[in-house]
């Protein structure tokens, strides 16, 4: 698991990584990103999801159907919570 960024002006070690798309597939893993929050915060609600103070919230559903509409709304910024896909 790698978490935040470690800019190597500021920590003096390459951050850059490879991924071998046939292990993550294998594997089922998943790679996610953000690029709205610092290190600190990643790791302080990751303490507060294991403390479970908090949860993620799903504040719209789409049908399958409608991925297309909830990526917009996504590129848009027009979503409050989380978003999910629901398959029929």
């Amino acid at each position: 698991m790698i978490i935040g960024s470690r800019p190597t002006a500021a920590f003096g070690v390459d951050s850059s990584f490879t991924v071998d798309p046939r292990h993550v597939l294998g594997s089922m893993l998943e790679i996610h990103g953000s690029r709205y929050v610092t290190l600190t915060e990643i790791a302080q609600t990751l303490e507060l999801l294991r403390q479970r103070r908090i949860r993620a919230i799903v504040s719209r559903t789409f049908p399958l159907e409608g991925a297309e509409e909830a990526h917009e709304l996504l590129r848009r910024n027009a979503l409050v919570g989380r978003a999910a896909l629901v398959p029929a």
